[in-house]
């Protein structure tokens, strides 16, 4: 594309996206009726689509002539016997065709042609004739035609976005599409434009565009006319606006070369908005414009006035910027200047700004060390704004230029944790391990940072090796001066023992030492104490602990922990039953790590959405996510997945399936120690009602040692697991203090389990009136969870007490399984099948297959039937 045409690939459906509306407009205008005046004049600037529009609509007629074909017909004259003769010619070779007659360039047309081609065109009603004269700006012969005139305005953001995915083969970088999106002005044209004038790792966004883009050529050259026509004076004050960047008059009259009076003329035509002591360009591609229809040494000269006259205390940051924008070579002084003032480009701009000054700084590094330092510092800010791709880039470079042990640490850290939203916990943990050894002396709480980081990867991994190793850089790391590294010292040897069973040692320093928690106030130490808190099992603290992480990620700029912080909320909610904010965590958490471009889609992740179907009973989406999430972890295996399977079974009252799917959790070669614990209640109760109770003796002993030594979620539950193993007349004894235990009803789900099993337990003693009053309370709370296999499991026993049990429904879905009925509510809300998939995380195939069994099972064959259905059950 040049020119500013737009690439016909770039057209969608035969037209460019956005411009059905316009493409409708013409042919009504064309041959909407014998009264449609069948000619119009189409105009718009260069790039805007005019072409590609006119394409379009020619593919809608059998013919198409073009207005420069028709040259001859000037020679019958330009009277009326003449133009009466050149109508009736071109009639004649139309037939009985419709034709369009495309006029491109009309203005350009010989006066002639243009006099004859406009007779005939006033004339086309009811013939088989359209006329379209195509212009940029219709000159007086065209707006004073009489014709219809059609301008074509700038698309919409989404129908942009459109023309730049099929513009390359690779994805756009989000800070650059909207780079580029704000000075193209809505033309697609330019738009392309600017896209061919940006390389490639400018686009996917391993480098950075310039503080302010550069407009298209063909924006340029359009707008050259109106620049052309304003004074010197007044193209300077735009100039000096332009690169300022401010937009309150008192700042800008610091400038002395600006007044103004000289940005009179600009107002009044449209290129700047001046109203309550503020002045605005009225659109970026303007600001941009101005900016760049001036040389390079006048820009130069611009930006040094700028600094000198930027000499405030504030002003650091700014004068040392816009001396750096005058300087095309490395120059150290700036450099430096940029450096010092970094923290008042984070109060002015945040992580993004800053990472643009360190970025700047390193550009303008004479020292190679001194640039591999500052590449650190900018990839360290780009990742905290949520910029992976570029921080990762900006690494690369700087990984042989850095010799400052600090510096070679942070580069680990970001790197390891580019690594870990990457989905490669053991490339992340290798990372954060090197990084923390590189600086265990020389920066003791950066060492402290980086190990306990590796730490929690090591006890999400359950791997007593990775641990053992994070803890003794933390020990090697800290003089215990920091309250951080007095808790990251006690709690990486506690989760050690932890890990290895050691309760008697591991519990009660834990406990001791999350005391100390309540006093952080930094979300990633309090992540990392919910972490501790997890290993424990400290259940409900750890909610707590992540919820203050959560609130005190929102209110900074460091995105990159946020979503990793919402994955743990839906974790430890799940764990609860709590499906809706589970659920509502769980899609934040995937849609921003999605933004950010990290895995949103690898076991961690996966592994949780299997948990939130498990729990709402759909079965087939937790076994596929379970196998996705098995499918993608290294060793093919995922203990927290297939524990979700069988908490799956274990809800739908199939205890030999969920003994099958959770008893390989507790073997040597394939037990997660902290899954283990927590599975060990379902384990019980799928084995004792399979009958395999003999082979739970060892889960049990470590259970009960857990719940000794701090496991306050242990500690309500394990009288339940007690019960299920003991003779009749004790079980009843233990269910009645299981649902008396201090904290039991701060935890619904497991309380609601326990009322469920001593229900059975009563009605299997026959006694059934007492059965049905806790049968009942399990199934309300069940119901009020939002738990229907669950509460199906109550209501079968209510039955079998002999009690009358409401159906959950007599609506035409109530026999919908509950993954069957939220695909029936999301396609008659409308999605197609690829949305549905999308939103529930399952393939479009998947989606189709339960889909059919919807119209079985509702005796229904279509969308519309669906909707029907689904609002009477409403």
């Amino acid at each position: 594309m040049t020119n500013g045409s737009v690439d016909p690939q770039s057209m969608v459906g035969g037209t460019l996206p956005g411009r059905n509306a316009e493409l409708r407009t013409l042919r009504a205008l064309l041959w909407d009726g014998p009264d449609a005046p069948s000619a119009v004049v189409l105009h718009g600037p260069p790039g805007i689509g005019k072409s590609a529009l006119l394409v379009a609509l020619a593919s809608s007629v059998p013919r198409m002539v073009r207005g420069t074909d028709l040259e001859s017909l000037a020679a019958e004259g330009t009277d009326l016997r003449g133009l009466v003769a050149a109508r009736e010619r071109l009639l004649q070779e139309a037939g009985d065709q419709r034709t369009l007659v495309m006029v491109d360039d009309a203005d350009a047309l010989q006066p002639a042609l243009t006099r004859v081609l406009l007779f005939i065109a006033r004339r086309a009603t009811g013939t088989p004739l359209g006329f379209v004269f195509v212009s940029r700006e219709p000159g007086a012969v065209y707006a004073d035609s009489g014709l219809p005139l059609v301008r074509l305005g700038p698309l919409d953001r989404a129908s942009l976005e459109r023309v730049a995915a099929s513009s390359m083969p690779f994805a756009l970088n989000s800070e650059a599409l909207e780079a580029i999106l704000s000075v193209c002005d809505g033309n697609p044209g330019w738009l392309q434009e600017i896209i061919e004038a940006r390389s490639r790792a400018e686009l996917e966004g391993r480098t950075h565009l310039p503080s302010l883009s550069e407009p298209a050529p063909s924006a340029l050259a359009w707008w050259a006319p109106v620049f052309d026509g304003f004074s010197v004076a007044t193209r300077r004050a735009l100039l000096v606006l332009s690169a300022w960047g401010a937009t309150d008059l008192a700042s800008l009259a610091r400038d002395r070369r600006f007044t103004l009076a000289d940005l009179t003329p600009a107002e009044l035509a449209g290129i700047i908005v001046v109203a309550q002591e503020r002045v605005r360009f009225t659109t970026p591609l303007l600001r941009s414009i101005a900016y760049f229809q001036a040389s390079l040494a006048q820009r130069d000269e611009i930006h040094l006035g700028i600094a000198a006259a930027l000499d405030g205390p504030d002003d650091a940051d700014r004068q040392a910027w816009h001396r750096a924008s005058a300087l095309h070579s490395p120059e150290d002084e700036t450099a430096a200047m940029l450096e010092q003032a970094i923290d008042l480009a984070w109060h002015r701009a945040g992580a993004a700004g800053v990472a643009r000054v360190w970025e700047r700084a390193a550009e303008l590094s004479e020292v190679p060390s001194e640039r591999g330092r500052r590449l650190v510092a900018a990839a360290s800010a780009h990742w905290q704004s949520g910029q992976g791709d570029r921080a990762a880039a900006l690494l690369s470079r700087a990984e042989p230029l850095v010799t400052d042990p600090t510096a070679q640490a942070t580069a680990a850290f970001v790197a390891g944790a580019i690594a870990l939203g990457g989905g490669h916990p053991d490339d992340a943990f290798s990372l954060l391990v090197t990084g923390a050894t590189s600086v265990s002396k020389s920066d003791p709480e950066l060492a402290v940072n980086l190990a306990s980081r590796a730490t929690g990867i090591a006890w999400w991994a359950g791997l007593g090796d990775w641990s053992q190793s994070a803890m003794n850089l933390v020990s090697s790391s800290t003089d215990g001066a920091s309250l951080f590294s007095r808790f990251a010292r006690a709690t990486s040897q506690a989760g050690i023992d932890i890990l290895a069973y050691r309760f008697e040692s591991g519990g009660p320093a834990m406990t001791t030492a999350l005391a100390d928690a309540e006093e952080f106030t930094d979300p990633r130490w309090l992540l990392y104490a919910s972490e501790c808190a997890g290993l424990l099992g400290d259940d409900i603290n750890a909610v707590v602990l992540q919820s203050r992480a959560i609130d005190a990620l929102r209110g900074s700029s460091n995105a990159p922990e946020l979503p990793f912080a919402l994955e743990l909320y839906a974790y430890a909610n799940a764990l609860h039953a709590r499906l809706d904010a589970s659920a509502a965590a769980a899609q934040e958490g995937l849609r921003l790590a999605e933004e950010a471009h990290e895995e949103h889609e690898g076991s961690f992740q996966l592994a949780m959405l299997a948990h939130l179907a498990a729990l709402r009973g759909e079965a087939d989406s937790a076994r596929d996510l379970a196998q996705r999430a098995a499918a993608s972890a290294p060793d093919k295996r995922y203990p927290t997945a297939r524990w979700a399977v069988g908490r799956l079974e274990l809800s739908l009252d199939r205890p030999e399936n969920a003994y099958r799917e959770l008893a390989p959790l507790f073997t040597e070669t394939t037990r997660h120690p902290i899954v283990a614990l927590y599975g060990t209640p379902d384990l019980v109760e799928a084995a004792v009602d399979s009958g395999h109770a003999e082979a739970v003796e060892d889960a049990v002993t470590a259970f009960e040692q857990w719940a000794a030594h701090g496991s306050l979620w242990a500690q309500t539950t394990l009288l339940r697991v007690r019960a299920l193993l003991a003779e009749p007349e004790e079980a009843t004894a233990l269910f009645e203090r299981a649902l008396d235990e201090p904290g039991s009803q701060r935890r619904p789900f497991e309380y609601a389990r326990t009322l469920l099993l001593f229900g059975r337990h009563l009605r299997r003693l026959r006694r059934r009136l007492d059965s049905r009053e806790h049968l009942s309370q399990a199934l309300a709370s069940f119901t009020a969870l939002g738990l229907t296999a669950w509460a199906d499991r109550a209501r079968s026993e209510l039955r079998a007490s002999g009690a009358t049990v409401a159906a959950p429904g007599n609506t035409p879905t109530a026999h919908l399984t509950a993954g069957e009925a939220r695909i029936a509510e999301l396609v008659a809300e409308g999605a197609s099948n690829r949305d549905v998939a999308l939103e529930l995380h399952l393939s479009p195939r998947t989606v189709e297959y339960h889909l059919a069994k919807v119209y079985v099972k509702l005796g229904i064959s279509s969308r519309a039937q669906l909707s029907t259905a689904i609002q009477a059950s409403d």
